[in-house]
């Protein structure tokens, strides 16, 4: 979701162009249209905490890659971050950092740079590896906290479900009742 609450940055599966990614609007109609629609898997979405930069992976090269474009306007640029693969790309909580994982899932990092213009530092050397256990338990940098990486690689992502069941949870919850709200007092 971004920062504003007003979009859903999503993935979808599509017969003829394989993975797309797909942008919901929760005002108004709930609207969804393509963000990123190409004959390529377009997957894992990210948006940064500014919202106004996207993350993704693509397999357009030939094997999975992570890109960054601005966001919404997607078609303004776009820069290629790995280098030697990448999957499920995240951004440190002030945005100044993204993590992926490399095609051997070695947690990987680079710096962002999005004033005057976008740069992005080569790669680091691989920080860990990503054991297929959900319980994997290895810290990792991030720029405000050290969480663990189970928590970031093995968790569902909520830009994950399809927007229709997102909606649905929002209008689950009884007005007045929405999460973070504190319990009426007796």
């Amino acid at each position: 979701m971004t920062p504003n609450g007003e979009f859903v940055v999503f993935e979808e599966t599509d017969p003829k162009t394989k993975f797309d990614i797909r942008l919901v609007t929760l005002k108004g109609a709930h609207t969804s249209t393509p963000l990123i629609q190409t004959p390529f898997n377009d997957q894992n979405p990210a948006l940064s905490s500014d919202g106004a930069w996207l993350a993704y992976q693509s397999d357009e090269s030939g094997r999975a890659e992570v890109y960054v474009c601005p966001f919404p306007k997607v078609d303004s640029g776009r820069w290629q971050v790995s280098t030697a693969g990448g999957t499920r790309p995240l951004w440190s909580r002030d945005g100044r950092d993204l993590f992926y994982l490399d095609v051997d899932r070695r947690l990987t990092v680079v710096s962002v740079q999005t004033q005057p213009t976008f740069h992005v530092s080569p790669p680091g050397a691989p920080r860990a590896s990503v054991a297929e256990s959900p319980y994997t338990d290895l810290p990792i940098p991030d720029s405000t906290r050290w969480p663990r990486i189970n928590e970031l690689f093995t968790r569902p992502r909520p830009n994950r479900m399809p927007w229709r069941e997102t909606l649905d949870c929002r209008k689950a919850a009884p007005a007045g009742r929405r999460s973070g709200d504190s319990a009426p007092s007796d």
